[in-house]
């Protein structure tokens, strides 16, 4: 292309097509493009998708700049556009469009969740803008790491850089007690936001209906003290977990015995469920009483 370009460059039209495949060629680091700019730069018309093919090119950062510089004004910085530098696995692309438009790229959720999801150096470098400039980490970035596949290492990173000035939501609590990881994740939290932590019945039931649930459980049962309570939607959300139930009961049995109360919907969540059944009764045994509508269940 390059050599076509050189010898025979003012012979044709340069279309989006052409300018596409100029700047999104990984292997010639943007001198074709740079040759069409310097030929026919008053032809060149940047388009959303001449900037899509540039911004996921790994040496794309030069021409993007090259763009920026003399035809800035014709040109926006469009969500899809960010999305693609997030997942380039280079940060540069990023760096330069913060570098310029920094009003423009809008760190959203979906975006931070994309350079997580494809490990690219862009997430770290947001991460280290969101430190030196005390940039505010909304609730969606936060959720995006938790949801990650490298989640515990990103929210880490994520709370040693703002830690303190991270609000913890009960929505956020939801997402790291679903998290596979979690009990790791929530010691971040805890780290950081230990005294302001609130522990609510969602942020309990969402643990109880995992897998992986029990560890999550254990660990809040050791760190929310007199703040957890097991409730009966508790109760029932585990009961009917076929995976960790028998294990998150025998938890809660262990743990909170007095406060585990065998109602006709726990048992009826139960059924179908031997094992876990076996523990209701077990715990039944303790009174001397079993009501009514426990029979019936």
């Amino acid at each position: 292309m390059l050599f076509l370009l050189e010898t025979r460059g003012h012979e044709f039209i340069i279309t989006e097509a052409i300018l596409k495949a100029a700047v999104g060629n990984p292997w010639e680091n943007g001198n074709a493009a740079n040759i069409l700019l310097d030929m026919r730069n008053g032809e060149i018309k940047i388009t959303e998708e001449v900037l899509k093919a540039a911004a996921g090119n790994e040496y794309g950062a030069a021409i993007i700049r090259r763009f920026l510089e003399e035809k800035g004004s014709e040109f926006k910085i469009t969500e899809e556009i960010v999305k693609i530098a997030a997942a380039n696995p280079l940060h540069t692309v990023m760096e330069v469009l913060l570098q310029y438009r920094k009003d423009e790229v809008k760190i959203t959720e979906l975006i931070f969740k994309i350079a997580a999801e494809n490990n690219s150096e862009s997430v770290m470098f947001e991460l280290r803008r969101i430190r030196e400039e005390k940039v505010e980490i909304p609730e969606a970035v936060v959720k995006a790491a938790i949801s990650s596949h490298i989640a515990w290492g990103l929210v880490d990173r994520l709370f040693s850089y703002g830690g303190k000035d991270i609000a913890i939501t009960e929505d956020i609590l939801i997402a790291a007690a679903e998290h596979v990881n979690g009990s790791e994740i929530l010691d971040i939290f805890f780290h950081y936001h230990g005294d302001k932590i609130r522990i609510t019945p969602p942020v309990l039931n969402a643990a109880a209906r995992r897998d992986f649930g029990r560890k999550v459980v254990v660990f809040w049962l050791e760190k929310g003290g007199d703040e957890v309570h097991v409730t009966e939607e508790m109760l029932k959300t585990a009961a009917g977990n076929a995976t960790a139930g028998k294990e998150i009961i025998k938890t809660l049995l262990y743990h909170r015995r007095e406060e585990v109360r065998v109602t006709e919907g726990v048992v009826r969540a139960a059924s179908g469920h031997p094992e876990i059944m076996a523990l209701l009764l077990d715990r039944l045994r303790d009174s001397d009483n079993i009501p009514d509508e426990v029979l019936r269940a």
